[in-house]
């Protein structure tokens, strides 16, 4: 927290009995509605908390005008904890508006040698069905900025639109030398339904064959992995999907494509 924070938000929290009523019966309530990555189970420690004796000397102990020094100086080590929960808590699918921006190919698809999918925007996978915060399966689209957000945890807890202030900080913001991406992010939790791991770090999760527009073969692209493709793409349900082979312009930097079927 700020020392704002601290003085606006905390001090008269620490100091009025109602106050503090009304924070522990608002607690339950946000996470109800806006922290569904939360596990039963840490929804009932945080519940049990709130009800227990320990609140009020954790009150009392935060009164003290030092505290704040050493909340501080405790910073970075919370920070590192933090980072290391929202990594196992949430996955990004990473998506770009651009099927021909040469870096891209180069850094993304094993130097021009693999393919990119065009998905439709409508597709069920990105519909909001059930969280209250817009920012889960939904696009996003990325800002960036030329200096870090700041951010702290208590921006959090006013309401949904405070919570999804705090994501989009963290989650859809980054340095403006990444801009030619274009980027557009999905914001899932890792305990979303169908969603598995398939290697450390690494997520998936099915994708309905309605979903496919178009696939864009590499200018690099070698005869096995179009055969491949092709194969795939065989299936009844797939058989709407165009395919597309990637030439370099003989006279521009860019890549430009031919449909293959």
């Amino acid at each position: 927290m700020t020392e704002s924070q601290y003085r606006n938000f905390l001090g008269p929290l620490l100091s009025n009995f109602e106050i503090q009523e009304d924070f522990q019966n608002l607690i339950p309530n946000v996470i109800d509605e806006n922290l569904s990555f939360l596990s039963p189970a840490e929804k009932k420690v945080i519940e049990q908390f709130l009800k227990s004796s320990q609140l009020p000397t954790l009150f009392s102990t935060l009164l003290d005008p030092l505290i704040l020094l050493h909340l501080t100086a405790k910073q970075p080590g919370l920070n590192f904890n933090l980072k290391n929960d929202l990594n196992n808590r949430f996955g990004i699918l990473s998506l770009t508006t651009r099927n021909d921006n040469l870096t891209m190919w180069s850094h993304y698809a094993f130097e021009h040698k693999g393919f990119v999918i065009e998905l439709r925007p409508e597709s069920q996978i990105f519909q909001n069905a059930k969280s209250k915060i817009k920012l889960f399966r939904s696009l996003q689209k990325v800002s960036y900025r030329g200096q870090r957000p700041s951010a702290t945890l208590l921006d959090s807890l006013d309401n949904a639109q405070g919570l999804s202030s705090l994501l989009r900080k963290i989650f859809l913001m980054k340095s403006l030398d990444w801009k030619y991406e274009q980027e557009l992010r999905m914001l899932t939790t890792l305990n979303d339904e169908g969603v598995r791991e398939v290697s450390p770090g690494i997520f998936v999760k099915g994708l309905e064959a309605a979903s496919i527009l178009n696939v864009f073969l590499g200018v690099n692209s070698n005869a096995t992995l179009k055969e491949d493709i092709l194969k795939i793409l065989a299936r009844p349900d797939l058989s709407h999907v165009g395919v597309f082979q990637g030439v370099i312009d003989e006279n521009e930097y860019e890549v430009i494509f031919e449909s293959v079927n």
